[in-house]
């Protein structure tokens, strides 16, 4: 029991051990602040410092703010490393684990390099947050001249609601990694301006636990290490955010959603009230639109499997689909029902005083089936045609004449360029056919949850309208 207890109590710490280690204990790191209730460096043993930008000054970090979970809060301008060279280091890496409150009124970006003149404007931030989204501010390449400003939209946070931040710099190359995501960029502001400290500018109630400089670019892996997670979206600054994306091109499907589930929810009680006159409900939606919905989902799931919003566009095809057959139900009267069957019974009486057969399903599947053959068969016929003509066209008589201009023999020879132009153009036409069919599939397939997404809507609303027992 005893020996049971201790191996319980062994698994426990080790589980909060791991927990607790948020960041691995970094190989080779120039700077590391892993600020728990310290504010000093584990390698250098040297201390924050508070910066004062009114006065471009520099002081000890006295009595500084700590959370209750760790980490140092984020409500005054911290320096790390005055004696840190950017230029010194044109290959380097950041890590920070931070978790950002709200913003003061005065707060500048989250990250600064800060050049050694007086004028701490000079500093060029490293990124800046605002909510669940990161602010850029560079340029594509090397050989572009203006910066751009971008935001991307961040990854969730962890259970204790922190981010990790993997920034690494090649020579101007930047690469920013924050969990499953990573933007690149091209930044040489901090060589060209031969910058020489790092700011944690202020955020409040923002908490940083840790900070690490490496004077080198970190591998894939070790990025890896410090996310915890695969990269997932590789993007270059300016391309489109699929974190956003994602986020704006939710927002329809999951409305739509919610619509056709309520429009469904109230035509079916609408039914069971049934008044007297009423005997039952008849179908009256369109078979053929159930049909090409369904064929229209399945070039959707074919095309766009694996895309951002697939799933929930799939969702919203499947709900629609089905709201539209229970809301595509009418009700029948008696002397509607009554009125039908007098018809259905002169219809009948009519056929057989002229001897006609009422068409079956099978009957029409036949007719479908002959008309098909019959247009196989007037096209082969045509290849056919074009085949013996195209034979006919390339066969060339080559005489061969002596010096005295007399014929000596006479021999058919074959024009492939004659023979082969019918079927190139043949193919060119087919190809083109191909391509204008596979084009209104894909235009059919991105249509689909367009479609299909107003369909519950449009019969609610017809049926609402034409029967007074659905109002």
């Amino acid at each position: 029991m005893k020996r049971s207890l201790l191996t319980i109590a062994a698994m426990l710490f080790a589980v909060t051990a791991t927990s607790a280690r948020e960041i691995p204990l970094p190989k080779g790191a120039l700077i590391n602040y892993h600020l728990e209730n310290t504010v000093k460096d584990k390698i250098t043993g040297r201390s924050l410092k508070v910066y004062d930008p009114g006065t471009n000054s520099y002081s000890e970090a006295e009595k500084p703010e700590y959370a209750k979970d760790g980490g140092l809060v984020i409500d005054r301008y911290y320096a790390i490393d005055q004696d840190l060279s950017v230029k010194r280091y044109p290959k380097q890496s950041i890590i920070v684990r931070l978790r950002v409150g709200k913003k003061m009124k005065d707060a500048g970006p989250l990250w600064r390099f800060m050049s050694g003149g007086k004028d701490w404007l000079l500093g060029k931030h490293l990124f800046k947050i605002d909510g669940d989204n990161l602010g850029l501010n560079a340029k594509r390449s090397a050989a572009d001249k203006e910066s751009i400003d971008y935001w991307m939209g961040l990854p969730k946070s962890d259970a204790s609601n922190c981010r990790t931040y993997v920034l690494t710099n090649d020579n101007g190359k930047c690469t920013l990694t924050v969990g499953n995501k990573r933007c690149s960029y091209y930044d040489d502001t901090g060589l060209e301006l031969k910058m020489d400290k790092v700011l944690l500018c202020p955020f409040k109630k923002g908490v940083v636990t840790d900070v690490i400089f490496y004077g080198r670019c970190l591998s894939e892996d070790e990025v890896r290490e410090f996310t915890g997670k695969d990269i997932e979206y590789d993007l270059t600054i300016g391309d489109k955010d699929p974190l956003n994306e994602s986020r704006r091109s939710k927002l329809m499907p999951v409305l739509f959603i919610l619509l056709n589930i309520v429009l469904a929810a109230v035509a079916v009680p609408l039914r069971r009230r049934r008044r007297e006159s009423v005997v039952k409900n008849r179908f009256n939606g369109s078979l053929l639109v159930i049909v090409a919905i369904i064929i229209g989902a399945g070039g959707y799931i074919y095309i766009f499997s694996g895309s951002g919003s697939f799933a929930l566009n799939l969702a919203l095809i499947v709900v629609s689909l089905i709201s539209y057959i229970l809301i595509s139900f009418r009700p029948v009267t008696r002397q509607e029902l009554d009125e039908e069957l007098a018809q259905q019974e002169e219809d009948r009486r009519r056929r057989e005083e002229l001897g006609l057969k009422e068409e079956s399903v099978g009957d029409t599947f036949r007719s479908l089936c002959s008309s098909l053959f019959k247009s196989a068969r007037k096209v082969a016929g045509k290849v056919a045609e074009t085949t013996g003509e195209a034979i006919a066209k390339s066969d060339v008589t080559v005489n061969t004449y002596d010096s005295a201009g007399n014929k000596i023999k006479s021999e058919k020879q074959t024009d492939f360029a004659s023979f082969i132009a019918p079927f190139a153009g043949m193919f060119l036409i087919g190809a083109l056919i191909v391509g204008a069919v596979l084009f209104l599939l894909f235009m059919a397939a991105q249509l689909v949850v367009l479609v299909v997404s107003f369909l519950p809507l449009y019969k609610f609303i017809a049926n609402s309208r034409k029967y007074s027992s659905l109002q």
